[in-house]
This record gives C-alpha cells, sequence and structure tokens, in this order.
C-alpha cells in the first residue's frame, strides 16, 4: 500500500475517533455556556405555553398575544392564558433591549428618519 494512502487512512482513523470518543459538548453544556438573554426566556416560555409565530388571529400568536402583553404587564388579548413570568426577568429583558414586546416593528433610526423627514 503507497505511504500516501496508508497516512491519509491513518489520519481519517485517528480524527473520526477523536470526533466519536473524545470530549464533546452537550446540549446542556452549550446552554450553561451561551445561556438565553431574558428576552428570549420570555419568548421560550410562551411558546412552551402554546403560543406559535403567526397565529394572532387565533389569538396565539408569540408577539401579539404573549410577549407583548407581558411586557406592557397587561392581560392576553386572546382566550389563552398568558404563562407567568418571573417579573424579574421582565425587567432584566427591558434592560437589554428596550423596544422587546413592545410592538413596535423596525429600526428606531429608521423611524427618527422618517420622522424627521419634511413633509412632500
Amino acid at each position: 500500500m503507497p505511504a500516501k494512502i496508508y497516512m491519509g487512512l491513518l489520519t481519517s482513523v485517528v480524527l473520526l475517533g477523536a470526533g466519536v470518543f473524545g470530549p464533546g459538548i452537550s446540549q446542556a453544556d452549550a446552554a450553561e455556556k451561551h445561556p438565553k438573554s431574558p428576552c428570549q426566556q420570555i419568548e421560550q416560555a410562551c411558546k412552551s405555553a402554546g403560543f406559535v409565530y403567526g397565529d394572532s388571529k387565533q389569538g396565539k400568536g408569540i408577539m401579539h398575544d404573549c410577549v407583548n402583553p407581558i411586557m406592557q404587564s397587561k392581560p392576553a388579548p386572546g382566550p389563552t392564558a398568558l404563562p407567568s413570568v418571573d417579573p424579574g426577568l421582565v425587567s432584566a429583558c427591558k434592560a437589554k433591549n428596550p423596544k422587546f414586546g413592545t410592538g413596535e416593528v423596525g429600526h428606531p433610526e429608521t423611524k427618527q428618519q422618517k420622522s424627521a423627514a419634511p413633509a412632500p
């Protein structure tokens, strides 16, 4: 067997073995190293409670029917009950992302530019 083929085969076996048997990172380890932001945790609580993207017509939209009311301390607008969320998590989310859950769409600078533009 030529030396190049032998070395290539040996390298492949070693790398494959290291990937299969070597120290890996589990999803729990990854979550611990990169925890979800407070806003992501609120969104996840809504998903766990049965809210989904694009389902606001049925009163189960994640943002309109769950996240926005939680962030604005309002009752659920639809038939589905809101999940209980720690008020400290809401405060932390507001501190990190003040626009999250306000119902505003778009980038703040874009809105300022539109409002500052002269009327035709």
